[in-house]
């Protein structure tokens, strides 16, 4: 170990403090800290950073995430490994290459399956340990008639009225998809309260929360449907039409209870999923976007 790293030390679990002191490097690595995630009390503790800590600060961390899934309709659970992270001048030392062969052997145990999403560049690390590469499909149809219709709000995550009701429709949803789905409600509150902030809409006929956003070239994108019944999309689509209606609407999910006529598959190439092992899936393969740790 080069002299410079005397004094490391390797720190498992997650109180305030050491959340904080992980948001340090996720703020410099990824630009993004867990302040407004513990400051609600939706820090999970089934999320556990596996951290290296130097003069108090920590320079590199692999996360493993405990979660609630439904496989073709069979409850699972399963192991996202996750917020990999090393400060840039203490890279290419085998750091997160250490913490990802513990966090694995202390933690895999006791799972059906260990999954994460790659950045190209940490794709051959991952490899090395086991982790071989699932393809994503992508689901999107033509939008169904219908002529716009008021009633869905959007949410302001900073209002507290509305963070309350997003917290509890997240406690009392069901997963957005019998054939893959997550149903973890700190995660999905991370999500709403980071990148997904501006898109949350309350569809009150329905009693659900939709995110979503449509874009410039015309594609409508549904992140989730939050709901202890999702409705049929034909139903729920006129609340969320843009100005102009959009041309295609794709889905970040995969949209089995939303008694859709066939779609069209794409490639996903965003996201990277790697699972230990190989594949346990059968069919086409999307996990729900606010699935991603």
């Amino acid at each position: 170990m080069p002299d410079f790293l005397q004094g490391l030390e390797l720190r498992v679990g997650v109180d305030d403090h050491r959340l904080a002191q992980l948001g340090e490097l996720t703020t410099a690595v990824f630009e993004f800290d867990f302040e407004e995630w513990s400051a609600h009390g939706f820090v999970d503790p089934n999320y556990v950073p596996v951290s290296y800590v130097l003069d108090g600060r920590v320079i590199a961390n692999v996360s493993v995430y405990s979660l609630d899934m439904v496989v073709r309709g069979v409850p699972a659970r399963a192991l996202q490994v996750c917020t990999c992270a090393t400060l840039e001048r203490f890279r290419r030392l085998g750091l997160a290459s250490k913490l990802l062969t513990y966090a694995l052997e202390r933690f895999a145990d006791g799972h059906d399956f260990v999954f994460l999403f790659s950045s190209d560049e940490a794709k051959p690390l991952y490899q090395r340990h086991g982790f071989m590469p699932v393809p994503e499909y992508l689901p999107s149809v033509r939008p169904p008639s219908g002529s716009r219709r008021p009633g869905a709000v959007r949410l302001n995550v900073d209002r507290p009225e509305d963070l309350s009701r997003l917290a509890a429709m997240a406690r009392a949803r069901t997963p957005v998809s019998w054939l893959l789905g997550v149903n973890n409600a700190p995660l999905l509150l991370f999500h709403c309260l980071h990148r997904l902030r501006d898109q949350l809409y309350y569809v009150q006929e329905f009693d659900c929360i939709v995110a979503f956003a449509q874009h410039e070239d015309g594609r409508l994108s549904i992140y989730d449907i939050v709901s202890e019944q999702l409705p049929p999309f034909a139903s729920l689509y006129p609340y969320i039409i843009g100005e102009p209606a959009p041309s295609v609407v794709e889905f970040m999910f995969l949209p089995d209870r939303l008694d859709l006529a066939d779609a069209d598959w794409t490639p996903n190439l965003c996201n990277n999923l790697h699972v230990l092992g190989g594949s346990p899936f059968a069919g086409r393969v999307l996990f729900p976007s606010t699935s991603q740790a």
